[in-house]
Formats: C-alpha cells, structure tokens, sequence
C-alpha cells in the first residue's frame, strides 16, 4: 500500500479554492470594465488585447470610472476592482500584472491621481459603525440565551 494518493493534480488548481466573495468581486469588476468598453463603444477583448492595448484601456477606465449615480468610487472600492481585473487576467492565462508592470505606469498614475481624487471629494475613508454601548453590551451578557458559555447556542461564533 502506497502511503502517497492517487488524486487529480487538476483539483488543486487555485480557482478550485477560491472563495465566494473574491469571485464575487472578480464577477463585479469584470462588469464594471466590460461596462465601461461597450459604453464606450469600443471593441476591445482584453483576454487577446496586447499589454499596450490594455495599458491604454486602463489609463482611460481609471481617469473615468463612475459608480452608476456618477459618483466616484469609495478609495477601498477601486483598489478592489484593479487587483479583481488583475487576478482576472491572471486567471485566464494572461501572464502579466497590471499593477507592478512598466507598462502600465501611466496608467497607474491616472489611478493615483483617481484615488487623491476619490479623497478629496470625500471618498477616502472608511464609514465604521458606531459601537456597541456598554450597556447593550451587558444586557447582551445578562441574556439567558446570549453568550451564555452553558449551551452551545450562547457561545460566540
């Protein structure tokens, strides 16, 4: 008996392991660039694009990307959408990354400049829930229920 298995090398394969969420975001940002190409009306693929092809298409998407109230991105949002076109690209066998490439200087720089922007219009930052009070708190451990370590429904998860 051979102590090594017999499994599929294939099954291992990264997107096999990747989560709900970043295909989410991945699915989200494709749209949003995809969006972007046919309001445009241009007729671009960026999966057989050159890097010079797609370099230009980002400096444009980065100096005009919009939510659809034409406001701009909050700052958290757009670096999420350029690293879900990057592991898109990537996931499709193009081997190059969009933001640490030469190639794609300027446009980063207009994606800078878009995230200056995004801060001064008010975009910067992160909205946090007010927290909890202490005496919603307390009445939260007082709880017969509620993280009560004596049954398994009151133990935080």
């Amino acid at each position: 008996m051979s102590r090594f298995g017999q499994d599929d090398p294939t099954t291992f394969r990264k997107e096999n392991f990747k989560s709900k969420k970043t295909g989410q975001q991945t699915h989200f940002a494709v749209k949003v660039l995809s969006d972007f190409i046919v309001e445009r009306g241009m007729e671009i693929d960026i999966l057989e694009a050159t890097k010079d092809e797609i370099a230009n298409l980002l400096q444009d998407f980065y100096a005009n990307i919009r939510n659809k109230s034409q406001e701009y991105y909050k700052k958290n949002t757009l670096l999420a959408i350029r690293q879900s076109i990057n592991r898109y690209l990537k996931e499709n066998d193009r081997f190059f990354d969009i933001i640490t490439d030469p190639e794609f200087t300027r446009a980063n720089d207009n994606f800078t400049s878009l995230l200056r922007k995004t801060r001064e219009e008010g975009k910067g930052t992160v909205t946090h829930h007010e927290a909890i009070s202490l005496e919603d708190l307390r009445m939260l451990y007082e709880h017969p229920l509620v993280f009560n370590t004596s049954t398994p429904q009151g133990l935080p998860k």
